[in-house]
């Protein structure tokens, strides 16, 4: 290189040449961990990230009431009129957890009312037409019998 001439000055230097960083730095890093340790692990319970920002624990969700809506068409296999009842009950009551995982708290909960409703009465529905059945036919058999069988 040529040197600057007398009446002309040098350029400043750059500002990683005087040992200063070129853009502002943040705050300082961690300390050093000594070689082979690890950090400590997060509380019981605490993910590694922490709860999303805005998530508002709801507590436990809802019964699904899965139970009840099996044994409500189990009972409905009889009188086959409750089965329009009893289906839909079975249905929302597989939609709760589904519902509740997806944040929908309040679909969660109307859905949990509605399958324990429609398999209640289900349940009742099925249980008179059953019993309603039982004493017609019982009564037209005791009708039409007048006496012990002949063979």
């Amino acid at each position: 290189m040529t040197a600057p001439h007398p009446d002309q000055q040098a350029p400043p230097p750059y500002p990683y040449q005087q040992g200063q960083p070129m853009y502002p730095q943040g705050p300082p890093p961690p300390p050093e961990m000594p070689v082979g340790t690890m950090p400590p692990p997060p509380p019981y319970g605490m993910g590694a990230y922490g709860p999303p920002q805005g998530y508002v624990d709801q507590g436990p969700p809802p019964s699904s009431y899965k139970a009840l809506a099996i044994v409500a068409v189990v009972v409905s296999v009889i009188s086959m009129l409750t089965w329009a009842l009893t289906i839909p009950a079975v249905v929302f009551a597989f939609k709760v957890d589904s519902r509740w995982m997806m944040g929908d708290a309040a679909g969660a909960m109307k859905a949990s009312k509605l399958a324990r409703n429609l398999a209640i009465i289900g349940i009742v529905v099925a249980v008179i037409l059953n019993i309603a059945v039982f004493l017609i036919f019982s009564a037209l058999g005791h009708a039409t019998s007048s006496g012990p069988p002949t063979l």
